[in-house]
């Protein structure tokens, strides 16, 4: 069996691709995790909508451990994932807008001589953002759920195979400051808050920074 060691894992993928699908293309800059995929601080008119499609390919053979020592996986073990992240938002009222993403995963483990794959919907996550104001900075707040589906993380089902999420549910709040620049040509966005944890491990301090630029 295979005892996933609890930790980060190290990008090791010489190429890992975003590509995404909006109805206005943009060159993005994006420090962010696949679970956190928002469109900024910007809330959708009532009856809008807005809608990305992301592919995510990522590889490692290490992690790091609480003490952040890194540690090679063992029997020249290595992490793959593919994976495609579905986000929609939709305008509830002119301040009030409902978003929604949930992933379909393609998980990988090697370790000399097998290979274990999992796949299928991990955790969704759905929230509400409020506009604070949009007077200069744009400025709201977000509440969300992300929660755990039909798998199974138990390490002996899986024989091998990465789990498709944590199975906890978790919950968070956001505050998200974005502002556009150069005539609307270009944007600024970041956001920061607090994710409590329904387990291990502890909560965290998600935060992101993301400039984009229109076509």
């Amino acid at each position: 069996k295979v005892v996933w060691p609890v930790g980060i894992l190290e990008n090791t993928s010489e190429d890992s691709p975003v590509e995404k699908l909006k109805r206005n293309i943009f060159i993005v800059l994006t420090v962010f995790f696949p679970a956190s995929l928002f469109a900024g601080a910007w809330t959708q008119p009532r009856g809008g909508y807005y809608a990305q499609l992301t592919y995510w390919r990522f590889s490692s053979t290490a992690v790091f451990d609480h003490q952040r020592k890194k540690m090679t996986l063992a029997n020249a073990g290595k992490f793959e994932e593919e994976s495609l992240y579905a986000y929609f938002e939709s305008g509830l009222s002119e301040v009030v807008t409902f978003v929604a993403a949930a992933p379909y995963k393609n998980l990988h483990y090697t370790s000399q001589p097998t290979r274990a794959t999992s796949q299928g919907v991990g955790d969704i996550y759905v929230g509400v953002r409020y506009l604070l104001g949009a007077q200069g900075f744009v400025t709201s707040l977000q509440t969300g759920l992300k929660l755990a589906l039909n798998y199974t993380t138990n390490l002996d089902e899986l024989d091998g195979a990465p789990p498709l999420g944590d199975g906890q549910t978790d919950f968070e709040l956001r505050v998200l400051i974005g502002r556009s620049l150069l005539r609307s040509a270009a944007y600024v966005n970041f956001d920061i808050g607090y994710r409590a944890r329904s387990g291990a491990p502890v909560d965290e301090i998600p935060y992101a920074l993301e400039l984009g630029v229109h076509l």
